[in-house]
């Protein structure tokens, strides 16, 4: 054999060598892709989010209770498994009281509304415990991924934080991913003829929610919660965070009326409750038009403080 044609065999097998690493090194690329799924639950109004699924991290579990030893993990876990398999007696037993009492509800009105979703072919498909952490020494904060479904539409992720709260010696999850609440003792004020009293302090693991009851004593209606406009400002921590309305119909109470259950909302997991809020831009109704506000007209606010203690995230 002549050199020539020893040194073009050694020359393919080393391109073939060549080749064959690329393809290996292509692989292992793609194997380390991230998948990214469109976020159905996020923190603020409107807001769209990027979730990356990674399953590198030693707490990214499936919700399997037989690998989780007892504590909130395997609480979460069981009431993710209850769900997928429609036991909703069950999973309403895994709530807090505490959080029942909250919003006035009763575990049978909780079953019910599991099965009204039910009915209207809702499913829970799948659930993944991503993460935990301490809040407080009663309260602990579970990362969830979970996937649903409703008839034949696309499925729907959410991505958020359920709050488990110790009840005799055993972990339960809060309701509506509340973490707790701070009854107020606050002066209502009126300012034009509309009366507002702040009456509780709710916290969730995306939001301060400020409940307050409002009364009109016109003979004509009021509008606040007005789009792109500053309806809120919340003094917490040191700090002014001022809310934006977001919704595309205003708050409107009507002349010579009251309600109970109004709210303002400041967005993201919060370490401390605020001590303090203006709630700004009221206003009076278009005067070609009674049922739309007067966004060049008079307005007006109202200033409030609280006397709270902070809550420390570790």
């Amino acid at each position: 054999m002549s050199n020539h044609t020893r040194i073009m065999r050694w020359l393919l097998i080393v391109t073939i060598g060549l080749v064959l690493l690329t393809i290996l090194v292509r692989c292992d690329k793609l194997s380390q892709l991230k998948l990214p799924i469109s976020a159905a639950g996020t923190s603020a109004p409107g807001a769209t989010a990027t979730l990356v699924v990674e399953q590198t991290s030693e707490t990214a579990v499936t919700a399997n209770p037989t690998t989780l030893p007892e504590g909130p993990e395997k609480t979460v876990a069981d009431r993710c498994q209850t769900l997928i398999k429609k036991d909703f007696n069950q999973a309403a037993n895994l709530l807090s009281q505490y959080s029942l009492q909250l919003f006035g509800l009763t575990r049978q009105e909780i079953v019910i509304r599991y099965q009204t979703l039910g009915f209207k072919s809702w499913k829970l498909v799948d659930c993944r415990l991503l993460e935990s952490k301490k809040f407080d020494d009663q309260t602990m904060l579970v990362h969830l991924l979970m996937k649903e479904q409703t008839g034949e539409q696309e499925p729907q992720y959410y991505d958020g934080w359920q709050a488990l709260r110790l009840e005799e010696g055993q972990w339960l999850i809060n309701w509506n991913d509340v973490i707790d609440a701070l009854p107020l003792v606050v002066e209502a004020q009126t300012v034009s003829g509309v009366t507002i009293q702040p009456t509780q302090l709710l916290r969730y693991t995306d939001k301060i929610r400020l409940v307050f009851n409002v009364g009109n004593a016109n003979k004509r209606a009021a509008f606040w919660d007005l789009a792109g406009q500053k309806v809120a400002t919340f003094y917490i921590a040191d700090q002014a965070v001022s809310v934006r309305g977001v919704n595309e119909t205003p708050f409107m109470i009507d002349a010579e009326s009251a309600y109970t259950a109004a709210y303002a909302e400041l967005p993201g997991l919060q370490a401390s409750y605020p001590t303090g809020v203006d709630l700004t831009n009221w206003t009076w109704p278009d005067a070609n038009n009674p049922n739309i506000p007067n966004l060049e007209g008079q307005k007006w606010s109202f200033k409030f403080g609280f006397q709270v203690e902070a809550t420390p995230i570790p």
